[in-house]
Parts: C-alpha cells; sequence; structure tokens
C-alpha cells in the first residue's frame, strides 16, 4: 500500500532503514546567458527536485520500500549585485550581494527545464536562456550540493565583478559537486576572471554532460568583445 509522498532530503537518512528502488536519473543544470552584443552574460545553477514514496513491503528490510519520483520541478541559484555600475573604477570594488534560491516559496511558479526554455529565469531576464547543460547527478549528491549553495548564500560573501561574479558562484556550485577544478577563467587586463562564456565551454565538454540547448557561436566570443563591442 502506497502511503505518503515526502520531500526528497527529508529522507535520505531514513532509507537507511528500508530498501530503496533504483534510483532514478536526477540532474543539475548550467544556466547561461552568454556576453554577446554588449551584454554582460549571466551564470545560474538548477538541481532537480524529487519526492520519496513511501509503501509498505513485507519482503524489504523494515518493511518499508523507498520510490524515487521526480517531480520536474527545479530549485534555481544565482547571484547577483545590489547595484549594477559599469564604470570601470567600480569593477574592482565589493558590492552587496543578492543571492537567490528559487522558488523561494510554495505559492510562486515552479521552475522547470521547459520553463528555463521558453521564459528564462523568473526574476531576472525574462527571456530563454541562451544556454543549458545537464549534468548527471544522484539523490545524495543532489541533497549534498543544495546544503551547500544554502551555506554559501549564509556567508553572504560580496560580489565583486573580477573575484566573486555570477559565474564564480555557480563554479563554486559544480567544483564541489563534481570535485574537481574547472579551468573556467579569462585574462582579461592581466587578471583571470570567471566569465559565463567560459564556464559554458567548459562544462559542456565535462564526461556524462547534454547540451539541452547550445548557446552556439555567441558562447565563443571572448568577454571583452562581446561586453565592448556591440555586435
Amino acid at each position: 500500500m502506497k502511503r505518503l509522498l515526502v520531500p526528497t532530503l527529508f529522507l535520505l537518512g531514513a532509507m537507511q532503514t528500508g530498501a530503496a528502488s533504483p534510483v532514478a536519473p536526477t540532474h543539475v543544470y548550467l544556466v547561461i546567458y552568454t556576453t554577446c552584443g554588449g551584454e554582460t552574460g549571466h551564470a545560474g545553477l538548477a538541481i532537480d527536485r524529487y519526492d520519496i514514496l513511501v509503501s509498505d513491503c513485507r519482503a524489504c528490510p523494515g518493511k518499508v520500500r523507498y520510490d524515487t519520483v521526480k517531480t520536474g520541478r527545479l530549485v534555481y541559484y544565482d547571484l547577483w549585485p545590489v547595484e549594477v555600475s559599469y564604470s570601470f573604477d567600480s569593477v574592482f570594488v565589493d558590492k552587496a550581494p543578492r543571492y537567490f534560491k528559487l522558488p523561494s516559496s510554495s505559492s510562486e511558479k515552479p521552475i522547470t527545464v521547459t520553463s528555463l526554455l521558453a521564459k528564462g529565469i523568473p526574476h531576472e531576464k525574462g527571456y530563454s536562456c541562451d544556454g543549458l547543460i545537464r549534468i548527471p547527478g544522484t539523490p545524495e549528491s543532489d541533497g549534498r550540493l543544495e546544503r551547500f549553495m544554502d551555506r554559501l548564500i549564509t556567508r553572504n560573501r560580496m560580489f565583486n565583478a573580477v573575484y566573486f561574479n555570477c559565474a564564480d558562484f555557480v563554479k563554486t556550485g559544480l567544483e564541489y559537486l563534481l570535485n574537481t577544478d574547472l579551468p573556467a577563467e579569462e585574462n582579461i587586463a592581466d587578471f583571470q576572471i570567471t566569465t559565463p562564456n567560459r564556464l559554458y565551454q567548459v562544462v559542456r565538454e565535462l564526461p556524462g554532460a547534454e547540451v539541452i540547448k547550445d548557446a552556439g557561436p555567441s558562447a565563443q566570443t571572448p568577454f571583452l568583445e562581446g561586453r565592448i563591442r556591440k555586435q
């Protein structure tokens, strides 16, 4: 008999006392707006959401069986500065950050792969993302990544266009997930700066990565050419 549907993060520990079904594929997503045509570009990170269906099972340890059920919903993370300034002097200055974890409440519209492709991120751009890459994961790794991103938000590190921008925030999460360094920096005026375009280029080459939406030639544009020289 099926008994209840419970958010996954609450049951990962409890599954040790019952039988777990084969795990449904779960994923992490890199969301990219490219630096091109005078636009700065942006990077975000999304994680699959799923539930655990608990059912009676006489043959299972603890008489309980847990089945992973994908919901199709995503939890989305990104970073912005509170105030955007494009003057050269302000580039190196720490700015108050705006960290987002969306949806922030159950009353908000769900974020899905379809919504990212059709409408983009809900709080800023208002149009389809330029690139979307899917990275395979597991319920355990997804849960660890979500908790890690929450800790990054709690630390509330200042936004800095050179040292900690939106792409750095996402790269930090992906490096934690994958346990590897991602060389996503460009040399800009003798500074090594993480950029959305370079992050997209690196992630799409990762083993198992699947390009859901190809950002095309715009993702190959060097930052200064894309940001300063309008196409």
